[in-house]
């Protein structure tokens, strides 16, 4: 998960508890269903984010979301059961790029700008695909 904003301190939570050691701007989602928020910590005033419910999740792939859309230099996903993805552009040109499933993350930053498909996909054939844009 991903905060959009930016801020001094981050505090991730699941079901209105703190998760410890979670104090980045992203929390590595790992499949756990719950109520999850972050928490901004500024020096005046503090912010938090909507709660975002993830349940009834199984063992094929499951996506919910890819961020920023248009992006510069990474899409975040969140999703489980990664193995592999495919990036294709508009033409259907395969293009290889860096990726993290633990820190679920793909490196789009030496894409040029376009519109692109994320296909995220499990070693049993399941994928989902997502719509993205890189933009600088």
């Amino acid at each position: 998960m991903f905060s959009s904003a930016i801020s001094n301190q981050y505090q991730w939570f699941k079901n209105d508890d703190a998760i410890a050691g979670e104090t980045n701007r992203t929390y590595s989602y790992q499949g756990a269903e719950g109520l999850f928020n972050v928490v901004l910590y500024e020096d005046k005033c503090n912010r938090q984010s909507d709660p975002v419910l993830i349940s009834g999740l199984n063992n094929e792939v499951t996506a919910l979301g890819v961020f920023p859309v248009p992006a510069s230099d990474k899409i975040y996903f969140i999703a489980k059961n990664i193995e592999g993805i495919l990036l294709r552009d508009h033409l259907g040109r395969q293009h290889n790029v860096d990726w993290s499933s633990n820190e679920q993350w793909v490196d789009v930053s030496s894409l040029p700008n376009g519109v692109y498909l994320l296909s995220l996909g499990t070693g049993a054939g399941k994928a989902v695909s997502m719509r993205i844009v890189v933009l600088r």
